[in-house]
């Protein structure tokens, strides 16, 4: 796996944090939770300048409205991830698509499964993530928990990673009223 890659998250209005945040609570309460920022994650790229990819996700985003986002079920990934997952419906798939118009070759190994050409694009928001704890403790808490619920992606983050460092958010254009 590459050392050093940028990533991008799309992030949520404030009401779909607060929801996100609720259940984060829930989970904290029996000392599971995470401390993960509510998103989806677009891609991950090596080899592209972050400048290049800060001026792209700016132009991708000014040229877009906030995007309408229906979390409707939990998933999980194995026995290490618990997720939300919004309904994959074709506005959030050309979405997807439009952004990885550029730099989908630069994807790599770590950004495979995000990418366009892989075509194995699971979106979803982690809930947590429990490598060393079994995930039959944290399932009927969210599953209790949880109702679907409707959002917006709002902005986007472009991020460094390894550590995790958010080098800007950009939002997504406000809609025209």
């Amino acid at each position: 796996m590459e050392n050093k890659f940028l990533i991008v998250l799309a992030r949520f209005d404030a009401d779909t944090q607060a929801t996100f945040y609720r259940l984060d609570a829930a989970l904290g309460a029996c000392g599971q939770a995470e401390d993960i920022a509510p998103h989806i994650t677009l891609g991950a790229y090596v080899g592209v300048s972050e400048d290049d990819l800060v001026q792209w996700t700016q132009a991708f985003a000014a040229a877009r409205p906030p995007l309408p986002i229906y979390f409707s079920h939990v998933g999980l990934f194995g026995s290490s991830v618990c997720f939300l997952a919004p309904r994959v419906d074709r506005p959030l798939l050309d979405f997807h698509a439009a952004f990885h118009a550029r730099y989908d070759e630069n994807c790599g190994e770590v950004g495979k499964p995000f990418s366009l050409h892989a075509g194995v694009w699971v979106p979803h928001a982690t809930l947590a993530m429990a490598p060393e704890l079994p995930l039959c403790d944290v399932v009927p808490i969210v599953t209790e928990a949880f109702e679907p619920f409707a959002g917006y992606i709002t902005a986007l983050d472009v991020c460094e990673s390894y550590p995790m460092r958010r080098l800007t958010q950009i939002p997504l254009q406000p809609a025209q009223r």
